[in-house]
């Protein structure tokens, strides 16, 4: 089967429309995930997307456990960087609806 052949301007497009669209929803799987032991990668994700997309993304967890430092909080130092608050904050109230799971 040949995969479609997209130029280069509506590769992109496409391409930011799915990632836009796939982010928020794991980000919101893995915010209200309750499972078995709360592994939402272990128990849920895998499930929910293709082996070469699951193994990406482990492989870019890994790589960037490597390079980051990463804390709670630093996602703010970034987005603060790049733009206003009232730029990102209809994503906030986004987030805001989703029902955490207990800790």
């Amino acid at each position: 089967m040949t995969k479609p052949s997209f130029p280069t301007e509506q590769r992109s497009q496409t391409r930011e429309d799915v990632i836009d669209e796939f982010l928020p929803d794991l980000h919101r799987s893995l915010v209200e995930h309750k499972g078995i032991n709360g592994d939402y990668l272990g128990e849920e994700l895998w499930r929910q997307i293709g082996p070469r997309g699951y193994y990406h993304l482990l492989c870019f967890l890994d790589e960037f456990t490597d390079r980051y430092q990463w804390e709670p909080g630093i996602a703010g130092e970034y987005l603060g960087r790049l733009g206003t608050f009232e730029h990102w904050r209809p994503y906030q109230e986004e987030e805001r609806t989703w029902k955490p799971r207990s800790k």
